[in-house]
């Protein structure tokens, strides 16, 4: 890495290594993982605050 004395000519970050690919792709993943679950959260929110259910409690049945 260029770091290194011994590594000086060479770039921090080589995007032609398939293990950099494969941290970049992770990266990406979990930030699309981290997106969509904040958009989840901000969905189920304002469902709620409308007071509209986000789901049905548990053990609660529509026909009584």
């Amino acid at each position: 890495m260029g770091f290194e004395p011994q590594t000086a000519d060479q770039p921090l970050v080589d995007v032609h290594k398939r293990t950099t690919k494969v941290n970049i792709m992770m990266a990406i993943g979990i930030g699309v993982f981290l997106l969509i679950g904040i958009c989840v959260v901000v969905w189920a929110s304002k469902r709620q605050a409308h007071g509209e259910p986000v789901m049905q409690p548990v053990g609660e049945t529509t026909a009584k």
